[in-house]
């Protein structure tokens, strides 16, 4: 999970570079607005991956993945956020991941078709990364597992609700583009603009 944030800021990073490298074009507020959209996704969608990572070490008392073989039998509802928080987190439709991954694929497509290819050579890369978890959780149950459960009260609640939020985000991603990101990027592309003015005049 630590390593793949790696690859998630450099996504952002992307943005980020064809935003300034095509500062003022759309294509560059595309991208720009993919940055911005794709650091809060990916602060919720790591907060949760994070947090289900806890409560199985909490639960079972191992980080071990080749001890932790079918967890989806005896913590489906832990399973079922790990599923929400992996699938957003690698990009699939309908989740809040996909939008923000989207605008960064758009925009480097259309800056540098390499830099989209790129781009999208990296999220195969995630998935493939994910698998190996994926094949933990539904795996042969192991002895250890067996005695394992989902947790309850206060280490459940926050699991349930960045679920819930991934989920929410995901399936209005372009009203929250048009009324939230885009109007980020203009502010920013305005102070951009007036630091520019002072350093040209200096």
């Amino acid at each position: 999970l630590a390593y793949s944030s790696v690859g998630q800021i450099g996504y952002i990073l992307l943005g980020i570079g064809i935003g300034l490298t095509a500062y003022g074009s759309q294509t560059g507020e595309i991208a720009l607005a993919g940055a911005i959209y794709h650091t809060f996704n990916h602060a919720l969608m790591k907060a949760l991956l994070f947090l289900i990572a806890g409560v199985v070490i909490h639960q079972l008392g191992t980080r071990n993945l080749n001890e932790l073989s079918g967890l989806a039998k005896t913590m489906p509802k832990t399973t079922f956020a790990f599923l929400i928080g992996a699938a957003a987190i690698i990009g699939m439709p309908p989740l809040n991941g996909f939008a923000s991954k989207w605008l960064i694929y758009e925009s480097s497509a259309i800056f540098n078709p390499l830099l989209g290819a790129i781009a999208i050579i990296g999220t195969a890369f995630c998935t493939a990364a994910y698998v190996r978890v994926l094949y933990t959780f539904f795996g042969r149950p192991s002895e250890k597992v067996m005695k394992a459960k989902d947790p309850e009260g206060t280490m459940l609640w926050p699991i349930l609700i960045l679920t819930i939020a991934i989920i929410v985000m995901g399936l209005f991603p372009w009203q929250i583009s048009d009324k939230i990101m885009i109007p980020a990027v203009k502010t920013l592309e305005n102070q951009l603009a007036y630091v520019s003015t002072l350093l040209g005049g200096a």
